[in-house]
């Protein structure tokens, strides 16, 4: 039986998008592979993850814990954002994690004979360079999203992007292979780095087979839109409110047949256009714990995803990970995205309805047309059956163990 030393900051049963992979991913891995489990994380709390009693029993199976508090203030963080620039450039508001890495080696009840690290954070790659460095064994390197060369990062100054580089190369440099979620990805970084190529893999965002439930289609009265995730600053609603207004002053008995509802991590700007809404079929709940979120999701006709705006297909990378979640709901899905993108290649793959950011009058179209499948009770329109197994976090978890053992011969 061989170590593994499995390093992410996120990881349940703290909650938040990454955290949710983490854990699916750890589940299956456990599964699937004969493996002793050590697993090197933040302490909770940990700003902005927050502890989720549901996802505990995704910790089932750790042969080592470690964890290392990482002190910060959302409050001090924003002072030093505004008046000490690039404090977070290194590379993130959670560089305590990492430089805590000989005091994580020590509480090791045994050395690894493999590391893999999530990120983000990216102070979890980090880490696993350190750990890398000082126990000179294979490590896989997982990034959710890309780094240096993420399409909607804002470097202020040449150094801070300098910087970024530098790090994000010695790392791949180290890593004996590199996973990445989407095939947009891999090209961008086969371009950017043509020298490490045939590390670069693909594993995807997954589903957890766990959460499947049968979800028959039944009609309702109202047409209730669900949204569950993070909206932050230009990942907005207001390409929904734009359009409803639009229905508000055009096809107001449409309006009134729908209800949508929000819930998830948002920021000021987002929260308030629910504040001001003179919607009343537009509700923001919250932030759920994760089973809520997936009993929410059930309760809808349709699922509605918002993606960065992206102006470039080919820097439309992102592979957002409620999709996955969505796929297992069995239900129909209107995403704002950017078209020719990741998101809109694997929805059209379903047959979703995608619309761009820009493309008001297309998305008052998309809700007019489920409109008209609802009063028609078209069931196909609705109700989806196929579910890919190739996003199943036992399937990937699968192929990541053999990808550990073709390093361990």
């Amino acid at each position: 039986m061989k170590n593994l030393l499995f390093i992410s900051i996120a990881f349940p049963p703290k909650n938040d998008p990454e955290c949710l992979q983490t854990a699916k991913y750890f589940r299956y891995l456990k599964k699937n592979g004969n493996l002793k489990i050590a697993v090197l994380t933040s302490a909770s709390p940990t700003l902005y993850m927050p502890y989720d009693k549901n996802l505990e029993q995704y910790t089932e199976g750790i042969e080592n814990l470690i964890e290392i508090k990482i002190t910060e203030n959302k409050y001090l963080n924003f002072l030093k954002r505004k008046f000490v620039p690039g404090y977070f450039d290194k590379p993130d508001s959670k560089t305590s994690f990492y430089y805590s890495w000989k005091k994580a080696a020590k509480q090791l009840k045994e050395k690894p004979d493999i590391i893999y690290s999530r990120s983000f954070p990216l102070s979890s790659a980090q880490m696993g360079l350190m750990m890398k460095k000082y126990f000179d064994v294979p490590w896989v390197l997982h990034l959710s999203d890309p780094w240096a060369f993420c399409p909607i990062t804002q470097y202020k100054t040449e150094k801070e992007q300098a910087y970024h580089h530098e790090q994000e190369k010695k790392c791949f440099e180290a890593a004996s292979y590199i996973c990445l979620t989407s095939d947009k990805t891999i090209e961008l970084y086969k371009n950017n780095y043509p020298e490490f190529s045939s590390k670069f893999l693909y594993f995807p965002n997954v589903f957890d087979p766990v959460d499947f439930k049968k979800n028959e289609y039944v009609f309702k009265e109202k047409i209730r839109i669900v949204y569950t995730g993070g909206l932050v600053e230009n990942r907005s609603v207001s390409y929904l409110i734009d359009a409803l207004n639009i229905l508000k002053k055009e096809h107001p008995q449409v309006l009134d047949v729908f209800e949508f509802i929000f819930a998830g991590a948002m920021d000021s700007y987002n929260k308030s256009f629910f504040e001001k809404s003179a919607f009343r079929n537009l509700r923001y709940i919250g932030l759920l714990p994760y089973n809520e979120a997936l009993d929410l999701q059930r309760t809808a006709d349709i699922l509605l995803v918002i993606d960065n705006p992206i102006d470039n297909p080919d820097k439309a990378v992102f592979f957002p990970s409620k999709l996955l979640d969505y796929m297992l709901m069995q239900r129909n899905i209107l995403a704002i995205t950017t078209l020719g993108g990741t998101s809109d290649d694997l929805l059209k793959s379903i047959n979703a309805i995608t619309v761009s950011h820009s493309d008001k009058n297309g998305l008052v179209a998309a809700l007019l047309n489920i409109h008209k499948a609802h009063t028609e009770k078209d069931n196909s329109f609705f109700f989806r059956e196929n579910i890919d197994e190739h996003f199943s976090a036992d399937y990937n978890a699968k192929r990541l163990v053999e990808t550990f053992e073709s390093l361990l011969k």
